[in-house]
This record gives C-alpha cells, structure tokens and sequence, in this order.
C-alpha cells in the first residue's frame, strides 16, 4: 500500500497482526490500554511495549525513567500523563483531516511549492501519538518521529532536558487548557526564484540569540533531514531550537530529505521551555507562557512566529572546497530560496492543502519579515564564519529580504568586521550579485592554491568595494 498522507494510531490503515495472522485495526488494542494508564510505571511500560513493536527493537527506557524523576513524578502523575493519554485519545477527530507528506522534487525539476495548514492541536495529537510510541511507521525517506533512541540507555543530561521539553509542551495542552488552537503553516519551496531583488538592512547582534529575535524569519541551521539528532544524541543549533519550539518536529513526519534547491519554512509555532547550555551541556531551565500575537494567514488565525530550514553543506575535513563556484553557488541559491520573503511564494503559485484550521480567532499581527541568521554551516561542518555571513547577506540581497539581523554568538571580531564590510558595500551601491561576485574573486584566490586567512575574505570585499567608490568618483 502506497501511503500519501500521516497515519495516525486510529487509522484504519494502521493494521496489527495477531497471533493467528489475522490482521486487525492496531486501535482496537491502543484504545483500551491507553485507558487503563493508572500509575507512571503503567505508562512507561506501555511507551517502551509500543516502541518495540512498531520498531522492532526492545530496550529499556531508562533515559525517559531519569527524565521523569527529574522533572517530579507528582507533576508527570497528575498533569503529564493524563494530557498525553487525552491527546492520543482524541486522534479520531482527526482521523478524516489528512496530513499530508511532503516529498521532495528532482534537482532538475520545475519550481513547486506546497503549504499545508492544520492546527496546533492536531499537531499535539501527533506528537502524542509518537512520544507514546504509537504513531503508526511513515514511508520511507520521511524522518519519523521515533523517540526510541531519545529515551533508550545513555542517560546524559542533554537527552534528559529535551524530554523534560516535551513534558511542558504535553502539559500546555492538558484540559482545560488556555493554549489558542491557532494554526501551523508548513511550506515546502523547491526551485523557486526571487522576483523583486532589492537593497537590505543590516544589525549584528554580539550575545542575542537567534531565537530570541522576534517578529523574522529564524534560520534553522537544517540537517538536511529536518529536527537532525533531536529525538537522539544531537544537541546544537536545530536540535536545541526544536526541542525548545516542539510542534516544529511535525515536519519530521512529514518532509523527505531536502534537495540542494530546497527549503522548508515553518509559521505559528509556539516556544514553550527555555535551555541553558549547548551540546552536551544542555539543560532543561523553565518554562515559557507567553505567546507571540496572532497574525492571519489563508483566512486563518496562525501566531507571528516563523523560521527558515537550510541545509548547509558538511564540509568536514575537506574545508578547502567551500572557495570553489560550485559550493558557493549551491550555498547561496539554498540561502535564496530560504530567505525569499514569506508571502512571496505561501499561498499564491502553491499546492495548498488545509488539513484542518484550528478554532481562534484571526489577528492584526504583521506576518514576520527580514530574516534573523548566524554562523550557518559552520562549527561541526566546517564553513568559514566570514564566508558564510558574506554568502548569506548577498543571498539576502538577491532574495529580496529588507532586513537581516546577523547573530554573532559573542565573536567581537567577526561582528566589527561584517558591519565595516556592510558599510563598504552600501556606500558602493552594490547588488547581490556585484557582492557574489568579488567574494568569488577573493575566492579564487584560495581555490588556487593560497588558503585565505579567516578573516581575509572580508578584507579582499571591503578592498574591492572602496575601489569601486573611487572609481565612480
């Protein structure tokens, strides 16, 4: 059977074999064992018996056990369980508003888009199902949610905090709960191109977070299959921005890998926790109530949150190829279709698919604009910091974004060295594309043969651009 849209665990597809091979609706067993959760072993005895048979794996759930003691067994007893019971309970309601899967499309095919809206409660029941370990297998090539390896042996703190994560996000949509059921835009751009490129503004931000940027585009530092090690041992910029905002890890079900001309932006997510540390150090800290203001959408009430997914490129070891044409010009026509404003392609010219809306009220708020980015693809992937700002702000251009707020994550250097590097490009009227282009000659330079320093590609930008304004003069 070919399936084209998320099963959930009511599904009349979702099919169990019985000891006597007859196959059978897997609900009819779910059902009642969800009812007869009575106590936290009960629980952790259904997640980790479930787990195992759509996995094929058993292993104890030892990281989910440490996880419960720390967030406080009388919490997750009276408040976690029973929301999460209650959600997994009410997928029926959602048994005819399909969800449907986003693959990807050829490198070499026609420019697509596709939308989908379905609301934030929908979104919970699914996540439910998963966290509980009954959300029927997805097709091959779509990331499924599978959270046995999050809550399986190797309890480090980092694992435990993204769960103790989820328990709040659960607990927000316990009954009665005070959460708007807005709704959820998942977009899906594959081989478009900007219509109207035009001038930007640029802030550099030293210690702001990109999360904390409000009202723009969020850049999702993306592996190129969505959410990347969240519901595992991954724990840096996607993971960590997933784990803090969890209706975003809807897209795990739904997209196949992205292609090298595609991205994926996501629209009226909630953040619900707050982390302190990074990677490994990685703690839960408290939790967020607050939510940003409703915006409307399609004729639909959707928070003004929204962020970005692109995919760099690991460079690894091999660092010296990220100076050749054909790796920055992947990066920036990736950045492009990424950083294109959100209206641009959303509803008009897309495949749009309304699974189901949500019951708030529409708002007044401003769609988010500009973009909010940072050291896209570099750390564990290997990309230079100059070359990527460079790369992203000439992508900016040529997308046609009017503001970029560029965080810097505490490097001094980097941030007097691209806000004097902005200034020289301004004051020399360069497009985008006269931007690419004498960062591909300062390139050059390194592709033949003489590593750049790590700044030194700045300074090859800020020469050219003080040239050309002599030269106008």
């Amino acid at each position: 059977m070919t399936m084209n849209h998320l099963l959930l665990p009511c599904s009349k597809d979702n099919l169990l074999e019985e000891d006597d091979g007859n196959l059978v609706c897997a609900w009819e067993y779910i059902e009642p064992e969800l009812r007869a959760i009575a106590t936290i072993e009960g629980f952790t005895d259904f997640v980790s018996t479930w787990l195992a048979m759509y996995t094929g794996r058993e292993q104890p759930v030892v990281t989910l056990q440490k996880a419960i003691r720390a967030h406080g067994q009388q919490v997750i007893q009276t408040k976690t369980i029973p929301a999460l019971v209650a959600l997994v309970l009410s997928s029926p309601e959602y048994e005819d508003k399909l969800i449907p899967l986003l693959p990807s499309h050829p490198k070499d095919g026609p420019a697509h888009c596709s939308t989908i809206i379905v609301s934030r409660r929908h979104c919970a029941v699914v996540l439910a199902s998963a966290f509980m370990g009954v959300l029927p297998c997805q097709p091959d090539g779509h990331n499924r949610l599978n959270f046995l390896k999050l809550f399986g042996p190797g309890a480090r703190g980092d694992r435990v905090a993204k769960i103790r994560a989820l328990f709040a996000y659960f607990e927000a949509w316990a009954p009665p709960t005070a959460e708007p059921d807005t709704a959820l835009v998942i977009h899906r751009r594959s081989g478009v191109a900007p219509s109207t490129p035009a001038p930007i503004t640029l802030s550099v931000e030293l210690d702001t977070s990109i999360t904390d940027v409000n009202g723009m585009v969020q850049a999702d530092f993306a592996n190129a299959y969505l959410g990347g090690g969240v519901l595992g041992g991954g724990c840096v910029q996607e993971e960590v921005m997933f784990a803090e905002h969890p209706e975003l890890m809807l897209t795990m079900a739904l997209c196949q890998k992205m292609g090298t001309r595609e991205a994926v932006l996501v629209l009226g997510h909630a953040r619900y926790t707050i982390g302190s540390g990074y990677g490994s150090t990685y703690r839960f800290s408290h939790r967020v109530t607050t939510r940003p203001p409703v915006t409307t959408i399609d004729g639909t009430a959707v928070l003004g949150s929204a962020i970005t997914a692109i995919d760099a490129i690991p460079f690894g070891h091999s660092q010296a190829r990220q100076w050749s044409m054909a790796a920055i010009s992947r990066e920036v026509y990736k950045a492009v279709v990424g950083f294109m404003p959100v209206m641009d392609t959303l509803i008009d010219g897309a495949d749009i698919y309304r699974a189901s809306r949500g019951t708030a009220p529409p708002g007044t708020a401003p769609v988010p604009t500009g973009v909010a980015t940072g050291h896209w693809g570099c750390g564990a992937f290997g990309g230079n910091r100059y070359l990527k700002a460079l790369l992203q702000v000439a992508a900016a251009m040529k997308a046609g974004t009017r503001h970029v707020t560029y965080c810097c994550f505490g490097d001094e250097d980097l941030m007097m060295s691209l806000s004097m590097t902005f200034d020289a490009i301004v004051d020399a009227g360069w497009s985008g594309d006269q931007l690419l282009a004498a960062v591909i000659q300062g390139a050059d330079t390194s592709a033949r043969g003489r590593p750049l320093g790590e700044d030194e590609i700045m300074l090859i930008v800020r020469q050219r651009a003080r040239r050309a304004i002599q030269t106008e003069e």
